[in-house]
């Protein structure tokens, strides 16, 4: 006679609590193909944790003369309900590992009418991208839950690195030189580095984990990729007036090659030529209609010596658009010589290439657009409205023509700049790097 089938039953299956071991009791000892129906929050209403403010009865707590002591505060901010979180790092795709990490941190709080923070564990930002971000954000709505909070642990990092500056200065941290292969295991032997003296931990500790900290910047990957799609990193626009001058007795039959220097006061660095015809352009700023004292460049009465070319420049006329606005100046020029020669030499181009040039200045209004005291209403509102100006229509020298991305240049009188890659054959864009500091006494 064949014996009758047992009904089976897992280890697991065996071990649920009582609401589960009802629900047996009512249809059943299990059979395989024939399982239980309850939700994820139903079933971790059965999981037995400790309760809120209960840590110390774990096993393995360490307790300590303040423990109790901390967790009524704990208990206070929290107002007695549960706080789980969930802490990828957001540098890949999420697994099934994940999603059953999801299921118990916001299922667990669902269940027991608590809450779940998303934290991203953004410490490693080589391999954190903003696509990451958003799938793993995207994952846990998918699964049927909402954050009660994102937070970032990069923006914890002054405080960890204050926390464990204080730990050292108690002699309750050290810095370890040990490989990951020497702690492996079981019962590890004991760092040798364990009795290394504060001063020594301290040192070494602000060398290799030592804040970077930039003045009118922020450093955080997530705060720049904000920036950008906020669209702050493009700021007001400022349009460059040159000054278009006609040379009325110029002396050469056809443009003149003039011979300047790569690089002023260091002949080693060669020559280049540029073109000098009877048409040429000059800052508008080089010009005044009226003498000023202290004032040494181009005026009326005031002529300027032209950079590198060995001429002086006379206004004979202004012309003006019905506006009132000049339009160009006629002019004049003469060989300088030791009689005529002039208070200041003013740069100058001669057709030119169209160009645009972008000067940056600081970011942010603040040192530290981080500080919540300095700047309550966050790094977004601490902009600088003027921290880049752009000048659509610039003149430059037409040796710049054949200029590659991230080629150097120094423009005179401007600064230090860098060809954009963005840059094409019909329009170079030009970005200053670095800025000079002019004399405001000469003008």
């Amino acid at each position: 006679m064949e014996k009758p089938k047992k009904k089976i039953i897992s280890d697991e299956q065996a071990k649920v609590s009582k609401p589960l071991k009802n629900e047996i009791k009512q249809n059943g000892p299990l059979n395989i193909g024939k399982p239980i129906a309850l939700t994820m929050a139903e079933f971790l209403k059965t999981v037995n944790f400790h309760k809120p403010g209960e840590n110390f009865k774990t096993d393995g707590y360490v307790i300590c003369s303040k423990t109790h002591q901390l967790l009524e505060e704990h208990l206070k901010l929290t107002k007695g309900k549960i706080r789980t979180r969930f802490p990828p790092e957001p540098n890949g795709i999420l697994h099934i590992g994940h999603a059953k990490a999801i299921n118990i941190n916001f299922g667990y709080a669902k269940a027991h009418d608590g809450i779940c923070i998303l934290r991203y564990d953004d410490t490693n930002p080589e391999k954190e991208e903003e696509k990451f971000f958003v799938g793993i954000k995207d994952m846990v709505e998918w699964l049927g839950y909402k954050p009660a909070k994102i937070t970032h642990s990069s923006d914890y990092f002054d405080q960890l690195y204050d926390w464990a500056i204080q730990l050292i200065l108690k002699n309750a941290a050290y810095v370890c030189h040990q490989k990951p292969e020497d702690v492996r295991g079981y019962d590890p032997p004991p760092s040798p580095w364990r009795e290394r003296p504060v001063e020594e931990s301290l040192k070494l500790f602000q060398w290799e984990y030592g804040r970077l900290n930039m003045l009118y910047a922020v450093v955080s990957k997530r705060k720049i990729a904000k920036l950008i799609d906020s669209g702050f990193v493009r700021g007001l626009w400022w349009f460059w007036n040159h000054l278009r001058i006609e040379i009325l007795n110029f002396p050469f039959s056809s443009t003149h090659n003039v011979t300047v220097p790569n690089i002023p006061g260091i002949e080693e660095k060669g020559t280049h030529s540029v073109p000098f015809d009877k048409t040429i352009w000059i800052e508008s700023s080089d010009f005044r209609e009226q003498e000023e004292k202290g004032y040494r460049r181009l005026t009326n009465t005031q002529a300027v010596g032209l950079r590198h070319a060995g001429f002086i420049l006379k206004v004979e006329s202004i012309v003006r658009k019905n506006t009132g606005e000049i339009e160009h100046l006629n002019a004049l020029i003469e060989p300088v010589t030791e009689e005529n020669k002039p208070k200041a030499f003013i740069h100058w181009v001669s057709n030119p290439v169209s160009c645009e040039v972008c000067l940056y200045e600081k970011l942010f209004l603040h040192e530290n657009p981080e500080d919540s005291v300095a700047v309550p209403g966050g790094f977004l509102s601490d902009i600088n409205p003027n921290s880049m100006k752009t000048l659509p229509n610039a003149l430059a020298d037409v040796t710049v023509s054949n200029a590659k991305p991230y080629q150097k240049y120094q423009f005179e009188r401007v600064g230090f700049f860098s060809v954009d890659p963005d840059s094409s054959p019909s329009r170079i864009v030009f970005n200053r790097t670095v800025g000079l500091k002019e004399d405001k006494g000469k003008i």
